[in-house]
């Protein structure tokens, strides 16, 4: 199983989906509070929630969504890890791990933004939360390379039996 290179793609995209949990995806700086100037708060965003400096509070979305995206893409890449004997199988969830992968990219842009609208900054700082998402699809599109690699490898030792 770990011999294969695709194990070790899976391996890293599902170390990279963890960390998404604990690494800021955004940070907005926001020295304003309803017209008033107040010492500047730094408000970020994690997987699990948002986090300001100064422990405001701020009419925010809870982050729920974002949370169940990467939960259930973590559950498929570690699925597509383990069923390694099936191939097709392995190609159906690695594609179904970028396809939630995305989702929590379009998620995480969008509770940036509610950020943004919520905090009144002028702008989002994104962090390297907002690259690995990036990383793990190019990993998981190197996965179904390989995998589909090892495919046509079976079937062509097939035939020549």
């Amino acid at each position: 199983m770990i011999q294969r290179i695709q194990s070790i793609y899976f391996i890293i995209t599902i170390l990279f989906g963890a960390a998404l949990f604990f690494i800021p995806l955004a940070s907005v700086e926001s020295s304003v509070l309803e017209g008033i100037a107040v010492p500047e708060d730094i408000v970020q965003l994690y997987a699990r929630g948002y986090h300001s400096s100064l422990d405001r509070l701020y009419e925010l979305m809870p982050t729920y969504m974002l949370m169940i995206a990467l939960g259930l893409h973590l559950v498929v890449a570690i699925a597509a890890l383990l069923l390694f004997k099936n191939r097709g199988l392995q190609i159906k969830l690695a594609a179904g791990a970028a396809v939630t992968l995305i989702a929590f990219f379009g998620l995480m842009f969008y509770y940036a933004e509610a950020m943004v609208e919520a905090t009144g900054a002028i702008g989002v700082d994104y962090g390297l939360g907002t690259f690995l998402p990036a990383i793990s699809l190019i990993l998981i599109w190197m996965a179904l390379k390989a995998i589909k690699k090892d495919e046509e490898l079976v079937k062509s030792v097939d035939r020549l039996r």
